[in-house]
């Protein structure tokens, strides 16, 4: 009897949590290229492909100017708040 009690909780548990909705996951990205339109566009398919071929994850863009883009990236890691994503330049690596 107390087995068959036990199995009938965990059945109502599976059922309860089987059926429940995980929400996405948001992760931010940091973007540079916002004056460069054709860049723009192809990065925002990329995202939008991506988006669209799973539901776990869904990455948010936020376009910066390229001119203070990187003091944006500098005052966020100070700060400790910096995107799950950042767009980084190869000629310009953080230290």
């Amino acid at each position: 009897m107390k087995i068959f009690a036990m199995l009938k909780i965990i059945t109502c548990c599976v059922i309860l949590t089987s059926g429940s909705v995980l929400a996405q996951t948001q992760l931010s990205m940091w973007y540079h290229g916002a004056g460069n339109q054709v860049e723009s566009e192809i990065v925002q398919q990329v995202i939008s492909d991506f988006n669209g071929s799973q539901s776990d994850w869904e990455v948010v863009l936020e376009s910066f100017p390229q001119a203070s883009y990187n003091d944006s990236v500098t005052a966020a890691a100070l700060a400790g708040n910096l995107p799950d994503i950042i767009d980084v330049d190869g000629p310009i690596l953080p230290n």
